[in-house]
């Protein structure tokens, strides 16, 4: 009874497998009828912060479906392998701003290997987004080349830090701080992660620092 049981198990995982990639294929494409929705809205308005507002709404709905479109498309579409998608999160993000045409500012991404559990990678993907687009927008260095950095590490015993860092020069109040709702979101996700935050100014750099624990994925193709 035992070896039938088992043999049941393992010859449902295909089905379950298949099930769990239409879900997320649902839901990438229920996002991308968001995000049209959004772009169609926003480009009736003439406000610069509405517009602006709508930008930002977009980018974030952009950051989870992209989650959802790597899910179904991996080998195992239950954990989120990072460093391939905050790659190419951070490409688009660069894309978008125009940033890739400044040959003298740049984007340096370190990301280690590692998969997290979905809801974690929407949180750290969503952090990322808010400040890598904050940082695009405020940072401008006094003088030199514009430099911006990701970090995503295991930092510690079983902890993982990840730090959104920039060159520009730093005001009495940082963009992060006076931006309200981006501020707000980033510490309701860092809650999501069990985590906190701490923000770092000198020298005219800018870095906040989200660290959390490393909680382990638990892979669709274990059968318990």
């Amino acid at each position: 009874r035992l070896h039938r049981s088992e043999a049941e198990l393992r010859g449902s995982l295909p089905e379950r497998d298949m099930l769990l990639r239409e879900v997320n294929h649902r839901v990438k494409n229920s996002l991308q009828l968001v995000l049209s929705m959004l772009s169609l809205q926003g480009h009736r308005f003439k406000e610069p912060e509405t517009r602006e507002l709508f930008t930002k709404a977009i980018s974030r709905v952009t950051a989870i479906a992209a989650i959802h479109e790597r899910l179904y498309q991996d080998q195992d579409p239950l954990p989120v392998e990072m460093h391939t998608y905050l790659t190419g999160l951070c490409a688009e993000l660069v894309r978008a701003s125009g940033m890739e045409e400044n040959a003298e500012a740049s984007l340096q991404i370190e990301v280690e290997q590692m998969r997290l559990p979905t809801e974690h990678g929407v949180a750290v993907a969503l952090v990322v987004n808010e400040l890598v687009m904050n940082a695009l927008k405020h940072a401008q260095p006094t003088s030199g080349p514009a430099i911006i950095s990701v970090r995503l590490v295991r930092h510690g015993s079983g902890q993982v830090r990840l730090t959104v860092a920039d060159n520009g020069a730093t005001p009495e109040q940082s963009p992060s701080e006076v931006a309200g709702l981006g501020t707000q979101l980033i510490r309701m996700l860092a809650r999501q992660l069990n985590g906190t935050v701490s923000m770092e100014r000198a020298d005219g750099a800018y870095a906040v620092h989200v660290t959390f624990p490393l909680q382990s994925p638990v892979s669709w193709r274990q059968p318990y």
